[in-house]
C-alpha cells in the first residue's frame, strides 16, 4: 500500500513538472523580444494565473471546476494558498522586471528546468536526505542542469553563472518559508546580478 502511495506521488510530481516545463517558452521568447514586451507577456500570465486563485476560492462553480481538473496534481499546501503555477509566474515576472536580460533567461530556467529535474531525480532516486525533504541525488542534478543552462546562454558569464547556481540552490534547500520559484528567482538572479555589476568575477 506505502509502494503504490509512493508511486502515484513520483507520477503526480512528474505530471507537475511537465506541465511547468510549458513555460519555457517564455525564457525562449526573450530571446526575441525585448524587457518591456516580455513585462507585458509575463505580467498578463500572472495577472491571469492570479484571476484564476481568485476565482478558486471564491467562485464555488469554479472552484469545483479546478479541483476536478488539477486535485490530483496539488499538493496539500496549494489547496489553501497559491499554486507553484502561479509562483513560476510571479518569479518570471520578478526575473525580467530586476535582472539583465541573460540574468533573466538564467534564473528563469534555473525555476522551471533545473527545478524539475532536480525534483524528479530526487523523487526517484533520492536516498540521501540534506534538509527538509531534499536530497543530494537532487541537488547534483539541479546543479548538472544548471551548468548546461550556462553554457548555452550565449551573453552568459561563467564564473558568474555557477556563483548563481550554487545560491539558487542554497535557496531552494534552506529557505523555505518562501515559494522555492521565488527564491530561487530573487536569490540566485540577484547574487548573479551583483556579481555582473560589480564586474569581480
Amino acid at each position: 500500500m506505502q509502494k503504490n502511495s509512493s508511486s502515484m506521488q513520483i507520477s503526480s510530481e512528474i505530471k507537475r513538472k511537465l506541465i511547468h516545463l510549458t513555460t519555457i517558452l517564455i525564457p525562449v521568447l526573450y530571446g526575441y523580444c525585448n524587457r518591456r514586451e516580455m513585462l507585458w507577456i509575463s505580467g498578463s500570465f500572472l495577472f491571469f494565473a492570479l484571476l484564476v486563485e481568485i476565482a478558486r476560492f471564491l467562485w464555488k462553480p469554479f472552484s469545483d471546476f479546478f479541483y476536478n481538473l488539477f486535485s490530483t496534481l496539488l499538493r496539500d499546501n496549494e489547496k489553501h494558498c497559491l499554486t507553484g503555477a502561479t509562483y513560476i509566474f510571479i518569479g518570471i515576472f520578478l526575473s525580467i522586471l530586476f535582472f539583465d536580460k541573460w540574468i533573466a533567461q538564467t534564473v528563469m530556467l534555473f525555476i522551471i528546468v533545473s527545478d524539475a529535474f532536480s525534483a524528479v531525480v530526487g523523487k526517484v532516486w533520492g536516498r540521501h536526505k540534506i534538509y527538509a525533504g531534499k536530497t543530494l541525488e537532487g541537488c547534483l542534478a539541479y546543479l548538472f542542469s544548471g551548468i548546461i543552462i550556462i553554457c548555452f546562454i550565449i551573453e552568459s558569464d561563467l564564473i558568474v553563472g555557477i556563483a548563481g547556481i550554487i545560491a539558487s540552490l542554497l535557496a531552494e534547500i534552506f529557505i523555505t518559508r518562501v515559494d522555492d520559484n521565488v527564491s530561487v528567482s530573487i536569490i540566485g538572479g540577484g547574487t548573479m546580478q551583483l556579481l555582473s555589476i560589480m564586474n569581480i568575477c
